[in-house]
C-alpha cells in the first residue's frame, strides 16, 4: 500500500492517461481543420474557451467538457476514446460469423480430401492367384 501511496509500482502503465486521449483527439481535430480557432471551437462545443485551452495545455478534462465534445463529435469521439466500451458493431459481427463458416468449410474439405487420399492409397480389391482345375496358377 505504501508504494502506491508514494507512486512507485511494479506494473508500467502505457494506457494515456483519459486526458491525453481526449487532448489528442481535439489536437487532430484541429490541425485537419487549419482555419479553426480555439474561440470558435470553443463557441461550437458550447463550452468555455478556458476549459479548452487548459484540455490542450495541461490535458486537464473536466466532465462538462467532455460531455460538450461527445454530443458535439458524436460517436466518432466516443469510439476513438474509448473502444473497448464499445462492442463489434454488427458489420463487424456478421463478418466474424461468416469467417468461422469459411474456416469450418475449409476444415471439411480437408477432411474429405484425406478421406479420399486413404481410399485411394488402400486397394479396394486384391488379387490372389487361384489354381484351376488342372492345377495351373491364373490370376
Amino acid at each position: 500500500m505504501r508504494e502506491i501511496a508514494m507512486g512507485l509500482s511494479d506494473k508500467k502503465d502505457t494506457v494515456p492517461g483519459r486526458g491525453e486521449r481526449v487532448a489528442s483527439y481535439v489536437e487532430a481535430y484541429l490541425k485537419a481543420h487549419p482555419g479553426l480557432s480555439l474561440g470558435e471551437l470553443a463557441f461550437r462545443l458550447r463550452a468555455d474557451k478556458r476549459d479548452v485551452r487548459r484540455l490542450l495545455n495541461d490535458r486537464s478534462v473536466g466532465h462538462r467538457l467532455e460531455d460538450n465534445l461527445a454530443a458535439y463529435f458524436g460517436a466518432d469521439f466516443v469510439d476513438a476514446l474509448f473502444p473497448q466500451a464499445r462492442g463489434p458493431s454488427a458489420r463487424e459481427q456478421e463478418l466474424e460469423r461468416e469467417r468461422s463458416a469459411i474456416a469450418a468449410r475449409r476444415e471439411r474439405l480437408e477432411r474429405d480430401r484425406q478421406a479420399a487420399g486413404r481410399r485411394w492409397a488402400e486397394p479396394s480389391a486384391v488379387l490372389r492367384v487361384v489354381p484351376d482345375q488342372a492345377g495351373r496358377r491364373h490370376l
